[in-house]
């Protein structure tokens, strides 16, 4: 098959707010014991130019003092409203209500831990205004740290594009993997409330699944240039609590594959061969999970065993990969030897580079593999 340049699938735009008319945006604030995160998100939504915007702040029964922050801010600004849960639900449960309440044109939901940059809303929103066919738009998110101050966000030389959803798709399964944290995404209220909410099955992938869900019933917009939002990264959030297992990870991903596949393969063109391609891929990406897992000191054999039985489950012929032989043999030698063989592994990555040019290319990906 003939590969298709980035121009038949990928349409620039001009990036042109019109400050006269921008589509209004209701932003769900789900929160749950993040009382100390909660003011600099409220700050970074309240503060967008440029659009009219109502908030929902839910707390789901937060042991700190959330709710109460909550409310003072929602006494300042007649912008906000706030949920207060009296027993906690859940996030999909919490998220679910938040997207039942959004009645504006487009919907934003943000962690009570993240932020949106200067401007976000009306980038998102100008584009969603100007293509009705795009069904969510997303940028990049910028990572921070707790107590991390964050770095001026790009904001200049923005280049909106346009990618065919079922492109997207593919772009996701040949990956395998998610490309969106979250904050930086907006989506369409009317295709929202069509497409429905969120899984309480997949509390790891939701958003992936429904990102790759919209993307079976629309187009997708990227803004280029410019940063959406900031993803923190902190010892509380759930990515790095709940769901810290790579087991669980994998296993969530690809729940998330089978349910698009499952459910929505009559809208994507050859979806056969993408759900094949994606599980070959996920085999592959757990397997070199598994290996690195295996070569860490104190390894749990027991979860590197998971690990590979997921993986063959997956895509039963990953087991004639390099990379599952090269697992396999390194098991027979035994942990402890692997370890005192490791910096014999690492040395060897930098042999000289006239020998490396006369290799075929099978040996120099058997070889990348063994010195992971």
């Amino acid at each position: 098959m003939e590969k298709k340049s980035k121009s038949e699938y990928m349409k620039k735009i001009k990036n042109n707010i019109n400050k006269s008319h921008i589509g209004s945006v209701s932003v769900i604030i789900p929160c749950y014991n993040y009382a100390r995160f909660l003011p600099e998100c409220l700050k970074s939504v309240l503060s967008q130019e440029n659009v009219k915007l109502n908030v929902l702040v839910i707390d789901d029964a937060s042991t700190d003092n959330s709710a109460k922050v909550a409310k003072e801010w929602a006494k300042k600004d007649s912008r906000i409203e706030v949920i207060i849960h009296k027993k906690n639900k859940g996030h999909i449960a919490t998220f679910n209500e938040g997207l039942k309440w959004a009645t504006n044109d487009y919907t934003v939901l943000i962690s009570s831990d993240d932020m949106l940059t200067p401007g976000s809303l009306a980038r998102a929103a100008s584009l969603m205004d100007s293509r009705p066919e795009v069904g969510f738009v997303y940028g990049s998110a910028i990572l921070i740290k707790e107590g991390e101050t964050p770095r001026k966000p790009r904001t200049g030389s923005i280049k909106n594009y346009i990618i065919s959803g079922q492109k997207w798709i593919e772009y996701r399964c040949k990956s395998g993997k998610n490309c969106i944290a979250s904050p930086e995404c907006m989506t369409r209220t009317s295709l929202q409330h069509k497409l429905g909410g969120y899984f309480s099955f997949l509390p790891h992938a939701d958003d992936f699944e429904m990102w790759l869900r919209f993307a079976a019933h629309s187009d997708v917009g990227f803004i280029n240039g410019a940063d959406q939002a900031y993803y923190t990264v902190h010892s509380d959030s759930m990515s790095n609590s709940t769901f810290h297992d790579p087991l669980i990870r994998k296993q969530q991903e690809k729940l998330a594959f089978d349910t698009l596949f499952s459910r929505h393969s009559k809208f994507i063109h050859d979806a056969n061969r993408l759900h094949k391609l994606v599980n070959k891929k996920l085999a592959k990406l757990t397997l070199i999970q598994a290996l690195h897992s295996y070569c860490k000191e104190g390894v749990s054999e027991t979860k590197v065993d998971q690990l590979i039985n997921f993986s063959i489950e997956t895509c039963p012929s990953i087991t004639n990969s390099p990379i599952y032989i090269v697992l396999t043999q390194r098991r027979k030698l035994g942990h402890f030897i692997l370890l005192l063989t490791n910096k014999f592994y690492r040395d060897m990555e930098n042999f000289p580079h006239s020998i490396s040019r006369i290799l075929p290319n099978h040996i120099k990906d058997y070889w990348a593999i063994v010195c992971l």
